[in-house]
């Protein structure tokens, strides 16, 4: 997880796989040492997409629980998150190029070790020869270890998302992703009668236009 502005690593980890509750556990450690972003970048696979066109997925929904703003780059442009691949290249050059791990445990203070460098060490012409922690400032926005119950805006109509993805609404079988499987959400009302946003907290899913009967 790289700061958009300091070019700051705040994780580099060595796991055994990326399921959500692993890259959580992660996130979480790092939210409670550096404080909340306003929001996170990421791409579209797993676990923080299930692909083009399906950008929402539990991990996601655990962000914006946390009030994270959540963003995906364009499918297929790696571009779109320029600083993280080139972040990438410097990690695969100057900590994983060398012989294999022994084990996750060694390869995890091989990050470590690199971690600290690339942080303290490692000017960048980018942030004109300075290091990521002369730019660097932790949040003052703090994790919250339980999720408070969220206020939507007046006017909203709340409906539970059942198993699947479902909600019933004005007579309709409305369907949403199955990442928000038993959330509130709201159907926002819009300048046409027929046209709801859709919320889920304070974050857009979706804009859907009710068919007449």
């Amino acid at each position: 997880m790289l700061d958009d502005h300091s070019r700051f690593a705040l994780v580099t980890a060595a796991c055994a796989n990326e399921t959500t509750a692993r890259v959580k556990e992660h996130l979480t450690a790092a939210f409670r040492r550096y404080g909340l972003p306003l929001c996170i970048m990421t791409d579209n696979g797993s676990p923080w997409g299930d692909g083009p066109g399906s950008p929402y997925t539990p991990l996601g929904v655990f962000l914006i629980e946390q009030g994270i703003r959540i963003g995906h780059s364009t499918p297929y442009h790696p571009q779109t998150l320029g600083k993280d691949e080139r972040f990438h290249r410097s990690m695969k050059a100057e900590a994983l190029s060398g012989p294999p791990f022994d084990n996750l445990a060694h390869a995890a203070k091989a990050l470590d070790h690199w971690r600290h460098i690339y942080n303290t060490q490692r000017p960048h012409e980018a942030l004109n020869m300075q290091v990521p922690i002369e730019r660097y400032h932790p949040s003052p926005r703090e994790f919250h270890e339980a999720i408070d119950p969220f206020d939507f805006a007046q006017g909203d109509i709340i409906r539970r998302v059942q198993m699947q993805g479902w909600v019933s609404f004005k007579g309709h079988a409305c369907r949403v992703p199955k990442a928000f499987r038993r959330k509130d959400i709201a159907f926002r009302p819009t300048q046409s009668e027929e046209t709801f946003k859709i919320y889920f907290r304070h974050h857009s899913i979706k804009t859907i236009t009710l068919k007449p009967k």
